[in-house]
């Protein structure tokens, strides 16, 4: 029986980022899927707004049975940024055309509201 599962976690560097300084995403996307699965990964940071502030794509990843893929990404937040950003990741199954992972999986917490 073939089935596809792909988890993720992030962890932001620094935890608590200021505004006008590099703020480091650490991806950790693991694939729990019964074969190999080709897919196109979106990262997307989100401000209070539900605006877009940082978006990146990763076209044709392929992932192995139980393989686990890192990835540091890193980007300039604004000047005025504030409050908690949320960090959005979707995994596509590139040859279903279906989402194999479509969430929240952090946020980008500048300590201020």
């Amino acid at each position: 029986d073939v089935t596809f599962k792909i988890d993720a976690k992030v962890a932001v560097n620094p935890i608590v980022p200021k505004p006008n300084q590099r703020v480091l995403l650490n991806l950790e996307v693991t694939s729990a899927s019964t074969r190999a699965v080709k897919t196109d990964i979106f990262l997307t940071v989100l401000n209070p707004e539900g605006k877009a502030v940082y978006e990146s794509i990763w076209e044709n990843v392929l992932f192995h049975e139980n393989e686990v893929w890192n990835l540091s990404q890193g980007f300039l937040p604004d000047s005025d940024a504030k409050s908690s950003w949320t960090v959005k990741l979707r995994v596509h199954h590139k040859e279903a055309n279906t989402p194999l992972l479509d969430q929240v999986i952090g946020t980008v917490d500048f300590g201020t509201k």
